[in-house]
């Protein structure tokens, strides 16, 4: 499951900018087509924080839809995972992929370094 190592990766990223400070929580964007599940990594949290500023902490987790523009129509579209890269609206290919394949880091709460529990 690579989902705990994404995990561990994100734990690691973030204690590094704020080393020494608890973290309470991680938000993270993960795209419908970016090769991750977000139930596993969920699951993989709790493993992938232990002994770590991060233990204990909530991961919240914002999908990201997928979605490609038609240079032919100039639509957006939402795809799924079967989408064949033929524009819905107006039959041309379309490879213009604008959203989805995100894994990012979008915030960290943290302490605030003055005692804070």
């Amino acid at each position: 499951m690579h989902e705990y190592g994404l995990a561990v990766g994100v734990v690691a990223a973030v204690t590094a900018q704020v080393p020494g400070r608890r973290i309470r929580a991680v938000g993270v964007k993960v795209g419908a087509r970016s090769g991750v599940e977000p139930f596993a990594l969920e699951s993989s949290w709790p493993l992938a924080t232990e002994g770590t500023a991060a233990e204990g902490s909530r991961l919240d987790i914002e999908r990201v839809p997928a979605t490609v523009a038609c240079s032919s129509c100039d639509s957006v579209t939402e795809i799924d995972e079967f989408f064949d890269y033929t524009c819905p609206q107006c039959g041309e290919i379309v490879m213009d992929v604008r959203s989805g394949a995100e894994f990012q880091i979008a915030y960290a709460d943290v302490d605030d370094g003055e005692g804070d529990e």
